[in-house]
């Protein structure tokens, strides 16, 4: 075989040996203990998961309680039978972080075992910084002549739901006059509203009080859409120049937010809101147009210093931070001694260039972050406000003097306990909760809290199923099915389960495993399942079946707190992963670092304010007046990282960098001895078949990856320019720098950023482009005849190497 070849083999061997240790892991908890029955999760849970410092600080006797605590849950979990990924009509939770939990491993030991000729795939010469000099490759100059959109720049507009909208100007409409008195003016907002499909531009002339009234009629029309919005209607604005400005801002962010909803953006009263009051823009409205384009261009200027200053400093932490890189891949200790040199500073401006730099780059990021968030963006006014407000309310003197004469982690603990400890007698303030208490044997306030959480979840669950049973009159026999099926006993269920070849729900409503029998009214089911006649009725139903699974998994949930084994898991762990860094931040002076907290927030909030009220800083000078405060206030951090680093009186931070220095020397293991790493996958007989079946899942794999690559890149293409430029230069922090470097293959690591990503398409709201993605992922045949390779079992194989590594390692 070539490289290409044995790389992929050994993955889809690796992955059916996680696969299978996985569900019998499951299965019994406590087998992976046992390397016999599970090398791969036995070495990797003996190795890295109980030598974690956070539990191995602990007493032997703790330890052995921790996870027989562990166990016991896992056991618990298991026997109560939840739902399936079928039957949720997608991943569940579980099956999402299994796969997240496989996709991981997978990169570990793909990374750290080696076959036959792999090395020549794993080492493919790659660029370096030097070689590439990407950050030359950034066109400053085109950078500067980036603009604000313009009002008939089609091609740079970014349409949501395919709408572009846009407050081009303010109109100012005088009062009406009258015998006695003159009412006062108001402004009006011109609008500008462009639709994706006939790139069209309209005008729409609306007050203050159209919008307010916009925005009654969606609440009443979608409450529960229109409850989910971060940002409010701004109040009506005022005459400063100023606050006519911000109001125009934080309106337009308000509308494009509305237009993001795809229920909003499809409403009648949305549509009629901009098609409705059409107006020209008359001379006063361009020239005050002029005047808003140069207030955006202002912005979009310091934007722009922000992203110069920080590529200057990214010259030298691209140069340093390969050198660091270097260290990384060849020492042993090159990350420990990174740590020891930031505990031992006693001020910045002592470090090496690597750290100092890195300082000056993070510096750069957070007055970035804090310009855009509080000066640059539509809804910057409204965020300054609110976060000076509560400046001025937060009790900053009485968390000083308890963090300075009282130890607040251990009040923290004590709250913790103070939780989880029995109650003797139930609840009387609530009916229903010490119904529940009583029921699932609850005796604590953690576990009530949850109940009542899991209540209201039960209650929304009702007043649905109450609705759709009034849709579904007629059809109570199949309501019914749906209901046995849920409460029939996990044996009785896997038969319907396996029974289930397409639809489980169809099969549910049609199989003669339930009771009662189905009549006739199945044939409009079915054609209604097909799209034909009432397209409502199998929807209605599906909607039934995924409420009662839900709810049946919600009451399974409450049922676990009849036994102590969650309680018991969530105390030690919190105790197990909490008390260490309460002893630390105990000896260290965190009453001063927080009032050094004080200080900055209060520098940062009046220059801001500062900058908000100026109208004559360019913006080199903005740039530097905030960089000024984190300059100023910088030192105080690093004398409290290093206040920590001295008091680690247990060293918990020092075992966990050497923790992590454990995984990268049996990652860089294969480079300074193969034949440790080296799984001899035995293959009697190499025929076409089994090359064209490995080809088959290589294919497979590329096509994928190919997708998601150009997916993303569809979504880039959306982006501002400056946007995509800023994570551009991010990106350039570390130069050609790859996974690869350090032994781990990027492709791999990208296989399980696919998998996440896809798992937040399906769980978001849908445009044309994520439908399509879905649609050409699931074309993919991922399911294709492996016999041949399935022959091939490398259990034994496995268990060998990891011997191999064990003895190699032991001195480690």
């Amino acid at each position: 075989m070539d490289p290409l070849e044995s790389h992929f083999l050994k993955k889809f061997l690796l992955e059916k040996q996680l696969h299978k240790e996985l569900k019998l892991m499951w299965k019994d908890m406590r087998a992976v203990d046992d390397p016999e029955k599970l090398p791969l999760l036995s070495f990797f849970f003996k190795e890295y998961v109980s030598t974690f410092p956070f539990i191995t600080n602990n007493t032997e006797k703790q330890q052995q309680q921790f996870w027989q605590d562990v166990f016991q849950f896992v056991e618990n979990f298991n026997s109560k039978h939840f739902s399936t990924s079928n039957e949720r009509n997608g991943s569940t939770k579980r099956s999402q972080a299994n796969k997240k939990l496989l996709g991981g491993l997978l990169v570990f030991y793909n990374s750290v075992l080696i076959t036959g000729n792999e090395m020549d795939y794993l080492t493919e010469p790659h660029l370096k910084a030097s070689d590439t000099a990407k950050l030359d490759k950034f066109d400053f100059q085109k950078k500067k002549n980036i603009t604000v959109i313009g009002m008939n720049q089609y091609d740079r507009m970014k349409f949501i739901n395919g709408i572009y909208i846009n407050i081009v100007a303010l109109r100012k409409v005088e009062g009406e006059q009258s015998w006695f008195f003159t009412t006062s003016h108001h402004h009006d907002f011109i609008i500008q509203v462009v639709r994706k499909d006939n790139l069209e531009t309209s005008f729409i002339c609306k007050s203050h009080n159209q919008l307010s009234k916009l925005e009654h009629d969606l609440k009443k029309e979608l409450p529960g859409v229109m409850s989910t919005l971060q940002v409010k209607l701004p109040h009506r604005p005022k005459d400063n120049e100023n606050s006519i400005e911000t109001s125009r801002m934080a309106t337009r962010s308000w509308l494009r937010q509305l237009a993001n909803k795809m229920e909003v953006a499809e409403s009648s009263v949305f549509s009629n809101f901009l098609s409705t009051n059409e107006t020209n823009l008359t001379p006063e409205d361009e020239e005050d147009y002029k005047h808003r384009i140069n207030h955006e261009m202002d912005i979009l200027r310091t934007q722009i210093e922000f992203h110069d200053q920080t590529a200057k400093v990214m010259q030298d932490l691209t140069h340093n931070f390969e050198t660091f890189k270097q260290s990384v891949t060849r020492e042993d200790d090159a990350v420990m001694s990174l740590f020891k040199e930031i505990g031992s500073l006693s001020s910045i401006k002592e470090a090496s260039p690597l750290l100092k730099t890195f300082n000056d780059w993070c510096k750069l990021q957070l007055a970035a972050i804090v310009y855009q968030t509080f000066l640059g963006s539509d809804d910057s006014y409204a965020i300054l406000k609110k976060t000076k407000k509560f400046h001025r309310l937060f009790p900053y003197s009485l968390i000083y003097a308890i963090l300075r004469f009282t130890n607040p982690m251990k009040m923290v603990s004590r709250i913790i306990d103070l939780l989880f400890v029995n109650i003797p007698r139930l609840p009387t303030w609530n009916r229903q909760l010490a119904e529940d208490s009583k029921n699932t044997g609850a005796r604590n306030l953690f576990s009530l809290i949850l109940i009542m959480l899991l209540n209201e979840d039960l209650n929304g669950f009702g007043k649905e199923l109450y609705t759709l049973k009034e849709k579904l009159t007629g059809y109570e026999l199949y309501m019914e099915r749906i209901d046995n099926y849920v409460h029939l006993p996990n044996e009785e269920m896997e038969k319907v389960r396996q029974e289930a070849s397409e639809n489980l729900v169809i099969t549910t409503l049609s199989t003669n495993l339930i009771s009662p029998p189905a009549d006739e009214k199945l044939k409009q089911i079915l054609a209604s399942f097909r799209g034909e006649g009432d397209s409502m009725l199998y929807l209605n139903l599906k909607q039934y079946w995924l409420l009662q699974i839900r709810t049946r998994d919600k009451l399974l949930f409450k049922e676990l707190w009849r036994q102590p084994e969650l309680i018991n898991l969530i105390k030690s762990t919190v105790d197990y992963f909490y008390t260490p860094l309460i002893k630390v931040f105990a000896k260290a002076k965190v009453h001063i670092a927080f009032s050094a907290l004080e200080g900055l927030n209060n520098d940062m909030l009046k220059t801001l304010s500062s900058i908000q009220r100026s109208d004559h800083l360019n913006s080199t000078e903005i740039y530097q007046r905030i960089k000024t405060v984190l300059d100023n206030h910088e030192e105080v951090l690093w004398n409290f990282i290093r206040d920590v680093y001295v008091n680690d009186d247990e060293k918990i931070f020092f075992k966990l960098i050497m923790w992590i220095e454990r995984f990268l020397t049996l990652v860089r293991l294969k480079f300074e001895n193969k034949q440790a790493v080296m799984l001899d996958i035995k293959v009697e007989n190499v025929n076409p078949l089994l090359k064209k079946q490995l080809h088959a899942k290589i294919d497979a794999t590329l096509a994928k990856r190919k997708l998601f690559k150009d997916y993303l890149e569809a979504k880039n293409s959306q982006r501002d320019e400056l946007e995509k430029d800023w994570e551009k230069m991010n990106d350039e922090l570390i130069g050609s720098t790859t996974a690869d470097d350090f032994g781990v293959k990027s492709e791999d690591i990208q296989d399980i950023n696919n998998v996440t990503l896809e798992e937040n398409i399906l769980e978001s709201n849908q445009t044309n482009l994520e439908k399509e993605l879905l649609a050409k992922l699931n074309a993919i045949d991922t399911k294709s005849d492996t016999s041949e390779l399935d022959k091939i079992d490398i259990s034994k194989e496995v268990k060998m190497t990891l011997q191999r590594i064990r003895h190699v390692t032991s001195d480690i």
